[in-house]
């Protein structure tokens, strides 16, 4: 075994092979025939490995120190303070043998540790795989070398390098539906804007498009659809997702009122033929236009269902919250008839049977007949409360929703009537017994 372990010592840089694949992962490489083997006895974690800076101890393990340059210029990665940011994490394989721990120093600046969690044999072609993510560069493009530093005893260190380019992020400034309004297999044309896509692969929903097209004629259906943008240079994708936006409902409302009735009218888009219907009739079929009327005495939810163009197991509905005129109303007659507001009193009548008539001199006035009896009023006392209406009428007269008043009325009468009224032409009649 102490054969084995002296052969790291005697390690030639050119066994170890540094690579980049997609610029996101690098890969230590054993590119000899035979295992390499790092010792540690001592099972010592990166985190007590020593720093850059520290001298190497007779007990520690061999290990590696990477690490980028830091700054503004083409040949950094990014400003030393963005560097803590960046996040190295070993990939699925290497996790079990090997140990990453970030660190800093004043001479480099950010940097990680990397050493093997115990006695760790690297077989030929075998490599440690290790990820690289959530860079964000400075604006100066370029190469930028990530540093690696192989320790491995006092005064034996292999130094290696592999190049990050530095590009401009392609960005999907846009990406959307030339058309606002369409229904389901309207043709529509999908566009979109992008940038720094320069020698890029651009795909639509999977299949690659000459990158110097920027829309796509389609035909609309319920579905989302994806640009996809990948740098081949640096293994950079970004993507931007449209779902298809359909107004199944275009619109479902109250057309007209009357007494206890209502007259509905909708328009379903995006839907099959007959594939509508009302939820007080859930059986009868209705065109995707059209209108109905329907008898409602109380509040009700009435719900249009719309079973969608090619895929009637998907149901769009409409629903209409009708609230219906809630009335409070009670009658009694007063014991002493009297002038009362907004009805003719019986001498008001009195006073019009006698005006008087001027006639030409030269014609004789047939004898007026005599004048009509007053007709009798008797006092009646109403109060009155009415909710979920625009306009009130008691007897046919407009008065305010609630309110209490003396009326005159014929002493026959046993009932009075209050109208309740919505502004949809929508009403409700109550009737209420006069009480002694």
């Amino acid at each position: 075994m102490t054969a084995d372990y002296n052969m790291i010592y005697q390690l030639d840089p050119a066994y170890l092979n540094i690579s980049v694949s997609n610029r996101t992962d690098f890969y230590i490489t054993n590119n000899s025939n035979t295992p390499v083997f790092f010792p540690n006895d001592n099972h010592i974690a990166a985190k007590d490995f020593p720093d850059f800076d520290q001298p190497y101890t007779a007990n520690s393990p061999p290990g590696f120190y990477v690490c980028f340059n830091y700054g503004d210029k083409g040949g950094d990665i990014c400003i030393p303070a963005q560097s803590t940011n960046i996040s190295f994490s070993l990939k699925s394989g290497s996790t079990d043998d090997w140990d990453i721990e970030p660190s800093s120093s004043p001479s480099v600046g950010t940097y990680w540790k990397i050493c093997p969690k115990r006695n760790v044999q690297l077989g030929p072609n075998e490599s440690i795989v290790i990820s690289i993510t959530s860079i964000l560069c400075n604006n100066a493009l370029g190469n930028a070398p990530l540093n690696i530093r192989l320790r491995l005893s006092p005064g034996k260190e292999i130094d290696n390098q592999v190049f990050f380019t530095k590009k401009l992020t392609p960005v999907i400034e846009s990406f959307t539906c030339k058309q606002q309004n369409y229904n389901i297999d309207d043709s529509v044309e999908m566009d979109w804007v992008i940038t720094n896509a320069d020698k890029c692969l651009v795909s639509f929903d999977g299949g690659l498009i000459p990158s110097d097209t920027n829309a796509k004629e389609i035909k609309a259906a319920d579905e989302t659809h994806t640009l996809l943008i990948h740098d081949s240079d640096t293994g950079y994708e970004t993507s931007s997702a449209y779902p298809m936006q359909f107004t199944f409902i275009d619109y479902f409302r109250i057309k007209s009122g009357a007494e206890e009735c209502l007259t509905l009218e909708w328009s379903a888009l995006s839907t099959e033929n007959k594939g509508c219907y009302l939820s007080y009739s859930p059986t009868a079929p209705q065109d995707t236009t059209g209108s109905d009327n329907h008898r409602v005495t109380q509040n009700e939810n009435i719900i249009l269902s719309a079973k969608q163009l090619h895929s009637p197991e998907k149901i769009h509905t409409g629903t209409i919250n009708f609230v219906a005129p809630v009335i409070q109303f009670t009658a009694h007659w007063v014991s002493d008839s009297h002038n009362v507001e907004g009805f003719i009193t019986p001498e008001e009548l009195q006073s019009e049977s006698k005006l008087s008539v001027v006639l030409p001199p030269y014609a004789a006035p047939d004898p007026p007949p005599p004048p009509p009896p007053p007709p009798p009023v008797k006092t009646v006392h109403v109060e009155w409360s009415v909710q979920n209406a625009d306009s009130c009428y008691i007897e046919g007269q407009w008065v305010d929703l609630a309110g209490n008043k003396d009326i005159g009325v014929d002493p026959s009468s046993t009932s009075l009537t209050l109208k309740a009224e919505q502004s949809c032409g929508y009403f409700k009649n109550q009737q209420t017994t006069i009480q002694t």
